[in-house]
C-alpha cells in the first residue's frame, strides 16, 4: 500500500484510490486524515487551485476518469461521522468536500436529496463552530440544503405540530397526549384531564456515535400511508444527525443499486434491520429488490433485525402458495427464521412520528442487538 508522499499516486484516481480507500476507513483520526488531505491535493491538481501547466513532468499526464464523485462524497460524510469530536476532521473534512462539489457540480443535486448530508455538515460547525465564519463552508450549506429545508427557527413537522431546532443539537418536539378509550363527548373526564396536558415534551436526543439502520418495507399502494409515516420518521432521524437510511430513488437513481448498497452497509458496519412489518412484508414479488430479497438477506448475513409493529398482528403473512409465484412459501419460512416468537418488538401503532422516532433513536443509541 503506497503512502501519500508518493508524489506517483497522484497521477490518476486508479493509483491514488487504493492508498485513499484505505486510510480513510481508519479509525485512528490521523491516519484517516491523511487520506483527506491527500484528496485535497488531488482535488487541486484538477484544477481547483493549480495551474495544471504547471505540474511536475511526472503529473503531465493526469488521469482522473474513473473517480466516482457521490461515492468519495460519501467516503468523507462517513469519515465525518466516524470522528465525531475531532475539530481538525470536522474542518478538514467539510473543506474537502467542498472542492468535491466545486470540482463536480452535479454532485450538489444528489447530494442535496439526502437530508443526512447537510445534516452532517451542519454538525461540523457544532464541533468546530470557526466554520461558521468560512467562506467555503457557507457556500457548501447553500449548495447541500434539502429543498424547503430550513436551517435555524421553527419547522412545521408532518404531524403537523411545531418542533424548534435548538442550539444544543438537540430537537425538542411537541407531541400530543395519548388518550384511550372512554366517550368523545365533551363532557368526558378523561377528555377533560387530557386537555389538561394538551401536549408533553419530547427530547430526541443528537445521534452521533448511534448505530447505523436501515429501514426496509413493502413499498406499495395499500401501504402508502404507512410508508409516508415512516418516511417522515426517517427525515426526523436524519435531521437529528442519525445514520438511517431509506431507499427513495430519485431521478437518474437507481432503486436496485441503492437498496445493494445499503444492504452491504448495514452488513459491513453491523447495522440494525429495521423492518416496517406490514401484513404483506416480505412477499416475493417481480422485483429482485423487493423486501423478499432483503429479509432473505437479512437471514443469510445473519444480521439484527428490529420488527416494527404497525398492525394488531404484528408477524407478517405475506401471500403465496398455489397461483402464486412463491408456491414454496419460501417467504413464510424466512418469516419464521428471522421473526421468531421471542424477537423483541418496537410497537408503532396509535404512535406520532416524533415518538416513534424516539423510540428508534434510544435503541440506536444503545447500539447493541435488540
Amino acid at each position: 500500500m503506497g503512502t501519500f508522499d508518493d508524489i506517483s499516486l497522484y497521477k490518476s484516481w486508479a493509483t491514488f484510490e487504493p492508498a485513499f480507500n484505505h486510510h480513510i476507513q481508519s479509525q485512528d483520526t490521523d491516519v484517516a486524515r491523511e487520506a483527506v488531505r491527500a484528496l485535497s491535493r488531488l482535488l487541486e491538481i484538477l484544477g481547483l487551485d493549480l495551474d495544471l501547466t504547471g505540474l511536475p513532468p511526472e503529473l503531465q499526464g493526469l488521469d482522473l476518469t474513473g473517480l466516482p464523485p457521490e461515492a468519495t462524497a460519501h467516503a468523507l460524510l462517513e469519515f465525518l461521522t466516524r470522528h465525531p469530536e475531532d475539530e481538525g476532521a470536522q474542518g478538514e473534512g467539510c473543506d474537502v468536500l467542498y472542492k468535491l462539489c466545486a470540482c463536480f457540480p452535479e454532485l450538489r443535486t444528489a447530494l442535496q436529496r439526502d437530508p443526512s448530508v447537510y445534516a452532517t455538515v451542519r454538525a461540523a460547525a457544532k464541533v468546530y463552530p470557526d466554520l461558521e465564519e468560512c467562506d467555503f463552508y457557507k457556500e457548501l450549506c447553500v449548495w447541500l440544503q434539502p429543498p424547503q429545508g430550513e436551517e435555524h427557527g421553527q419547522q412545521q413537522s408532518r404531524s403537523g405540530y411545531t418542533a424548534t431546532v435548538s442550539g444544543s443539537q438537540s430537537r425538542k418536539i411537541l407531541v400530543p397526549m395519548e388518550t384511550t378509550g372512554g366517550s368523545h363527548g365533551t363532557n368526558s373526564s378523561a377528555q377533560k384531564a387530557a386537555a389538561s396536558k394538551a401536549e408533553k415534551l419530547v427530547e430526541l436526543e443528537p445521534g452521533h456515535g448511534a448505530r447505523l439502520a436501515m429501514f426496509s418495507a413493502r413499498f406499495n399502494a395499500k401501504n402508502k400511508d404507512t410508508e409516508n409515516k415512516f418516511r417522515a420518521v426517517h427525515k426526523l432521524l436524519v435531521e437529528n444527525h442519525y445514520q438511517v437510511l431509506m431507499v427513495d430513488a430519485g431521478a437518474g437513481e437507481s432503486f436496485g443499486e441503492k437498496t445493494a448498497e445499503y444492504l452491504d452497509r448495514l452488513d459491513t458496519e453491523k447495522g440494525l434491520m429495521l423492518a416496517v412489518c406490514t401484513s404483506d412484508y416480505g412477499e416475493m414479488t417481480d422485483s429482485p429488490y423487493s423486501s423478499y430479497f432483503e429479509l432473505r438477506f437479512a437471514k443469510e448475513y445473519n444480521l439484527d433485525v428490529l420488527p416494527l409493529q404497525v398492525e394488531d398482528e404484528w408477524k407478517p403473512n405475506p401471500p403465496c402458495g398455489e397461483g402464486h409465484r412463491d408456491k414454496k412459501k419460501s417467504a413464510l419460512a424466512f418469516i419464521k427464521m428471522v421473526f421468531y416468537p421471542s424477537r423483541v418488538r418496537l410497537d408503532c401503532r396509535n404512535k406520532s412520528t416524533e415518538e416513534i422516532a424516539c423510540e428508534i433513536a434510544a435503541v440506536l443509541r444503545k447500539g447493541t442487538p435488540p
